[in-house]
């Protein structure tokens, strides 16, 4: 009475392929996946553009504008001075002679020698600040007077040029 008879497939009959419903969750996967990137990308998007802006791969440029901004100080070329910042700043000139450079009106003006890096800019390190109100690099260098410049570089239509400068005074002798 209780005996089931199994059905088992012919020997020679061939076996049926599953349906295609890999597809859709294939497809579903991939959707999922370009949704994330799209969305990082969206969220980094100021920091993309910054790297792209920037490049900081390539350290050249901004040690460039350094070299640059140190020939036109050597030059005492207010034009060239001028030139070689990103903006408008205060040159003071008595004769043919530049004698102070103030980044604002009320600034106190620095003599051009001591904005003089001690040497090129070859091998100083360049840090690059890519938050979307700085976007630009910072170099540390030893100044030609014994003091410390650090020095802010931005792009200007393709060409890296000085926005900012600070500086410490040399550190004097000690007096017995």
């Amino acid at each position: 009475m209780g005996e089931e008879q199994v059905q088992q497939p012919a020997r020679g009959a061939a076996a049926q392929k599953p349906g295609k419903k890999s597809f859709g969750v294939g497809f579903f996967l991939v959707l999922i996946i370009a949704l994330a990137v799209a969305l990082s990308g969206l969220y980094y998007q100021e920091e993309i553009h910054s790297m792209i802006l920037l490049k900081p791969w390539d350290k050249s440029g901004p040690r460039g504008a350094v070299d640059t901004w140190a020939a036109a100080l050597k030059s005492n070329d207010p034009a060239a001075i001028q030139a070689a910042s990103a903006r408008e700043l205060n040159i003071s000139v008595e004769g043919d002679e530049v004698t102070g450079i103030s980044q604002g009106a009320m600034l106190q003006p620095n003599p051009p020698e001591a904005l003089i890096p001690a040497g090129p800019a070859a091998d100083v390190e360049v840090k690059f600040d890519l938050r979307k109100d700085k976007r630009q690099a910072e170099m540390m260098m030893p100044a030609a007077d014994g003091g410390t410049l650090i020095y802010y570089a931005v792009p200007v239509e393709g060409t890296w040029k000085i926005l900012a400068w600070s500086r410490s005074r040399p550190k004097s002798a000690p007096t017995d």
